[in-house]
């Protein structure tokens, strides 16, 4: 199931633009798995279901996760170029 819910956040947050099979692609190459679309597709909807429920807490935190990480490398960024000037 957590790598169903991956191939969700990456889906949403990461690669947004590629179809939900692309991504599936990907991500079974990257973790070694073998989540087929018809399993994504079921899982998908109870994904959307528990969204704001307490099953729901790898996508939470993943995605605050991948929020602060961002954050962070932003602001060494900034701090870089504040340096340089």
């Amino acid at each position: 199931m957590d790598s169903i819910e991956f191939i969700h956040g990456c889906a949403f947050k990461l690669f947004p633009k590629l179809s939900k099979s692309r991504v599936r692609e990907k991500v079974n190459l990257f973790l070694g798995t073998n989540v087929t679309d018809r399993q994504m597709h079921n899982n998908f909807a109870n994904i959307k279901n528990r969204q704001n429920g307490d099953h729901a807490q790898f996508m939470k935190r993943w995605y605050t996760s991948f929020n602060e990480n961002l954050v962070a490398k932003s602001c060494i960024s900034d701090d870089r170029r504040s340096l340089k000037s």
